[in-house]
């Protein structure tokens, strides 16, 4: 431990974190650290096609086991609502096995979007989409994930505000008294740090048994994690839907079911009859989008987890990684020690792209690992990425499916020839990503 002006003593905040070799789908964990133990820890997406059921349970079961049975997930961030990134989630959660989550966080999601993702879910892995567990998520997240006991539930909408994440601007000092707003529980490890108007929806005390607190925030709002020599971020940005791919498909589908567009609307927002839409009319379902949406993404989140630059703290970062035999390490006053994940985010368009650059702004400088946007398709990586932002890891979580081409060549070549290191994280065990970080 050293003095630092302004702080008695600062304490080593490590950032320990894996990419799970789930298969075709998404699963990567964290947890943050320091001297006096555990300070918080957090999952980022869990599920994989059905064909890769064995490689998810398996590395479910290993991270429940290494972190203990009953143990606190302060916070599991979802980043949409296709089946391969949310269908261990049953497992990962399961009552007396599994982990005790504490906040579900995931964007604010649409019915017309949620019909797009189990569409697409019933054409691509059909075995999924029949799950009772997803299907209910399609339905109703809140309802869905409020089975978990979570103390409560955050819906992330974009904020348009152009204000960015918090320290996307440059060096601030932490936690404002203006901005530093948050729940107070014997159990919460964060506060929520940033600009923008959090909606908070029935307290604890007020709620009926069982059932989760809700609150909607901008993603300009971050969950702040204190720490002795500065604080980190995990600090959300929402990839909103296209809306003219979403408007083609309520109109495919209507024309499928003999109705107007209007009548189809009307029934969307009729909890009933949505249910009877999805239950009954799966032809129909599937017919519309592969009529007109051929790999559209909707909504999605991306994740910043990394330090909050401070004007005045300047410290050591360290960076180790391990990949089958390869290992990489960096130790000095400028590693980037960040993590940033781009869910299924369609980035493709340089409008798209840009809105997620900006928002994270400065904070990029302290990235050194990305994951690719919806395991490295090249429908949605803007190849001019790796030159923007100057990480030197590129993580794409696929395996062979189908015909599909996950990473894509154009995304290996755009990666390499940028003189990064492209990382495929499949479902064998040798090819987990597992990155430990310090800040001291």
């Amino acid at each position: 431990m050293q003095r630092s002006k302004g702080i008695s003593w600062r304490m080593p905040l490590y950032n320990i974190r894996t990419q799970h070799p789930v298969g075709q789908g998404f699963f990567h964990s964290g947890e943050l650290q320091d001297d006096s133990g555990l300070r918080l820890r957090y999952v980022f997406d869990c599920g994989a096609m059905h064909k890769y059921k064995k490689s998810r349970e398996q590395c479910i079961d290993d991270h429940i086991r290494a972190v203990g049975p009953g143990s606190r997930l302060d916070i599991l961030f979802i980043s949409h609502i296709h089946a391969d990134h949310v269908n261990g989630l049953i497992r990962l959660l399961k009552s007396k096995t599994g982990l005790k989550v504490e906040t579900i966080v995931l964007p604010l999601i649409n019915v017309q979007d949620r019909l797009i993702s189990y569409a697409r879910t019933l054409v691509e892995d059909p075995t999924s989409a029949r799950d009772g567990f997803y299907r209910d998520f399609v339905l109703d997240p809140q309802s869905a994930l409020a089975r978990f006991g979570p103390r409560r539930i955050i819906f992330v909408r974009n904020g348009d505000d152009g204000s960015g994440a918090p320290g996307s601007r440059g060096p601030e000092r932490p936690f404002p008294d203006e901005d530093y707003r948050g729940i107070e529980d014997g159990s919460v490890q964060w506060k929520l740090f940033g600009s923008g108007d959090i909606d908070q929806g029935r307290g604890p005390a007020a709620a009926p048994a069982g059932q989760p607190e809700t609150i909607t925030m901008p993603d300009t709002r971050a969950f702040a994690i204190r720490s002795s020599n500065g604080n980190w971020l995990l600090s959300p940005f929402v990839d909103p839907t296209v809306s003219a791919g979403r408007r083609k498909f309520v109109s495919a589908l209507a024309t499928r079911l003999g109705i107007s567009t209007k009548s189809l609307t009307s029934q969307l927002n009729s909890p009933t009859k949505l249910e009877a839409l999805v239950k009954s009319s799966l032809g129909d379902l599937k017919a519309a989008y592969n009529a007109i949406a051929f790999d559209l993404n909707v909504t999605s989140l991306c994740l910043y987890s990394g330090p909050l630059p401070h004007p005045s703290i300047k410290t050591r970062h360290e960076h180790l990684l391990g990949f089958a035999s390869l290992t990489y390490s960096g130790s000095d006053v400028g590693t980037p020690i960040a993590w940033l994940c781009t869910g299924d985010a369609a980035l493709k368009q340089p409008a798209r792209a840009n809105a997620m650059i900006n928002h994270y702004g400065k904070l990029l400088n302290e990235v050194v690992t990305v994951t690719l946007p919806h395991h490295g398709s090249d429908n949605n990586f803007p190849h001019d990425m790796p030159t923007k932002i100057g990480a030197k890891i590129w993580i794409a979580s696929a395996d062979a499916y189908k015909k599909w081409r996950h990473p894509g060549t154009k995304v290996v070549q755009a990666v390499n020839s940028a003189g990064r290191l492209l990382l495929v994280t499949t479902s064998q065990q040798r090819t987990a990503v597992k990155e430990w970080t310090v800040r001291d």
